[in-house]
């Protein structure tokens, strides 16, 4: 029951909050930076905030090892997560290079339409 929990609320939230950070820019490699630093501090802003939930889930003999590792794992989580963002950032960045400059169209527009 605790994956279940723990999972969404400590893994995938951080890097989805990171990952939303990181497409905001325009260069695939600060997208890359920004996610891969914010991953862990999002994930330890989350553990400290979630500390509640972290003790209803945990059984009552766990020593808090795993609790302590949740920002930890988001070294490795954001370093996944910034590969992926600085790929959209990428990827996107090349879909705006190709649609054609939309003041072409309005001058068209404009002279036809009179």
């Amino acid at each position: 029951m605790s994956f279940v929990i723990g999972f969404p609320l400590f893994i995938v939230a951080p890097c989805a909050i990171a990952a939303w950070l990181g497409t905001r820019v325009r260069s695939p490699l600060i997208a890359f930076v920004v996610t891969w630093v914010m991953t862990p501090l999002v994930s330890y802003g989350i553990t400290v905030l979630g500390t509640p939930v972290l003790r209803a889930i945990t059984p009552a003999n766990n020593d808090g090892t795993g609790a302590i590792m949740i920002p930890y794992f988001g070294i490795v989580t954001g370093l996944i997560a910034g590969i992926v963002v600085a790929w959209i950032v990428k990827r996107r960045r090349s879909e705006v290079a190709q649609k054609p400059d939309a003041s072409d169209q309005r001058e068209v527009n404009s002279s036809g339409g009179h």
